[in-house]
């Protein structure tokens, strides 16, 4: 009997862990470890995911409770001269940006067999504060951080007798975890697909979002199939007047709230080999209405259930790809926007595609401590867009797949580079193209030229060294050169110097 509860301490310890929250260079060291071992890791393309990493903890105010509960303190603080390209019209100029906050997590084992089952809690709470002279040029209602995949922020308020942008940042949520199967309630960021740079379905770029996310894993030998189902809801940032009369205070100051909008999505992810896996998808947006039950069963075909429902939303499908061989990791994804595969081959139909492409090699002699990547994207003219705006695939104005939205290429190029566990280098080099969206010549069928017309460019040059310094800070070096057209920019050319430390924060 003590034998057996011996092991099913061990497996709950071995189990236990919900990654949140990495950064860019954990993740590059998961892909490192999955080409040495030629497996392809969950966590390279379901994001967040259940880790067999125990989480460090830094500074737990809340010790003296025992390990399996954390409240630790978060604190970044950022300088550039370019302003993180917060907002084009002081792009660039000097910028602080200072970010306090904290994270508080949890865990209840609940055991059974020779596996765990557990419950974990969190809650992370981030305040920003960014002061720059140029801050009264920011319109309250722009989007911020547009052409900058790294940041996005969901509500912001100038200040302007202090030059200063105050935004505050939140997640949080309850999950029942087990190594095979989840079920989480939570408001969290998402990345679902295999590629870094952001991915076509659901990206890191969005900010996170209200979600219930369901995950079963089924295993047979070396072959996986994983199942994953998300219904959250979306900020469609349509204002809904029929409700402007409730909104109205005793000053007679008026708010408007926003038409709800929705998304559904289900993906199988099937791994065939240990370094081969195919995931195939689709994502359902809609709202300004009831939602339809259809839509919160896992299992039914959101193609056939939005015909049942009078073709009112706006679906997508698409599929990923992972392939591991030897030093190398290939991966690629498409999609389709608003399917009919009925006519796919048909020149005047509505399937619009996009498409991805990436590589990541370990060279030799280097001791698998220098990872080279690329990625490329091409995106039609005509995606990520809809002839209802209330089915538009955007949180907060922010794309829901890959930040550029519809009508651009990217290109992306990428060295890595680890001396040790606390020192790492990044040198890269991105060029992004973004065209006009017409949706008035898309629903006509006329044609739309790829990169044609007015054209949105922007090429910049990276070196980035990564370095962790006493007390668990993580310390940030960039130097980078932009070159750009059409951004409203202050400069199209420009060089940018920027510097952060960051405590129990991933970016």
């Amino acid at each position: 009997m003590i034998i057996i509860l011996k092991l099913v301490f061990i497996s709950f310890c071995y189990n236990q862990g919900f990654n949140s929250n990495i950064n860019e260079y954990e993740k590059v060291q998961f892909e490192i470890e999955s080409i040495k071992n030629n497996r392809e890791d969950e966590s390279l393309y379901i994001f967040p995911n259940i880790s067999k990493r125990r989480s460090i903890s830094r500074l737990n105010l809340l010790n003296k409770f025992g390990n399996n509960l954390k409240l630790e303190p978060v604190f970044a603080f950022r300088y550039s001269n370019a302003g993180f390209e917060l907002y084009p019209n002081i792009t660039p100029s000097d910028l602080v940006w200072i970010s306090p906050g904290f994270k508080f997590s949890g865990d209840l084992p609940i055991f059974y067999s020779f596996t765990s089952t557990w419950l974990h809690f969190w809650v992370d709470f981030y305040k920003h504060s960014s002061y720059s002279f140029q801050n009264k040029e920011i319109n309250s209602f722009e989007k911020l951080f547009e052409f900058n995949p790294k940041y996005s922020i969901e509500y912001y308020r100038v200040d302007q007798s202090i030059n200063a942008i105050e935004f505050d940042q939140s997640q949080g949520g309850i999950a029942l975890l087990s190594p095979k199967f989840s079920l989480i309630l939570g408001k969290m960021k998402l990345n679902l697909g295999p590629f870094f740079r952001d991915n076509l379905s659901i990206s890191k770029s969005t900010p996170s979002f209200q979600q219930i996310r369901l995950n079963k894993k089924f295993l047979k030998n070396d072959k996986e199939l994983l199942f994953t189902y998300i219904f959250g809801s979306l900020y469609s940032s349509i204002l809904d007047s029929s409700l402007q009369s409730l909104y109205i205070d005793v000053n007679q100051n008026k708010r408007t709230p926003n038409l709800s909008r929705y998304i559904a999505l289900h993906r199988f992810d099937f791994k065939f080999k240990s370094n081969f896996r195919i995931g195939f998808y689709e994502k359902i947006i809609f709202g300004g209405r009831d939602i339809p039950i259809e839509y919160l069963n896992p299992l039914m075909p959101f193609w056939s259930a939005q015909h049942s429902l009078g073709d009112l939303d706006n679906l997508i499908m698409g599929l990923d790809f992972t392939y591991i061989y030897k030093k190398s990791r290939l991966i690629g994804a498409f999609f389709m926007d608003e399917v009919d595969p009925y006519k796919i081959f048909d020149n005047k139909n509505r399937n619009w595609f996009g498409y991805q492409l990436g590589f990541s090699y370990l060279p030799l002699f280097f001791n698998d401590k220098l990872l080279f990547k690329s990625e490329y994207t091409k995106l039609d003219p005509r995606v990520y867009n809809h002839r209802y705006d209330i089915n538009y695939p955007t949180h907060h104005n922010y794309n829901l797949g890959f930040f550029t939205g519809g009508h651009s290429q990217d290109i992306w190029f990428s060295l890595y580079y680890f001396f040790n566990d606390l020192m790492h280098i990044n040198i890269s080099y991105e060029k992004t193209i973004i065209g006009e969206q017409d949706i008035s010549k898309q629903y006509n069928d006329e044609q739309i030229d790829f990169l044609k017309g007015n054209l949105n460019k922007r090429n910049v040059y990276t070196l980035e060294i990564f370095k962790k310094i006493p007390l668990n800070i993580n310390m940030i070096f960039n130097i980078k050169s932009f070159e750009t057209l059409n951004l409203g920019y202050k400069r199209n050319k420009f060089y940018e110097t920027s510097i952060s430390f960051l405590y129990n924060l991933h970016y």
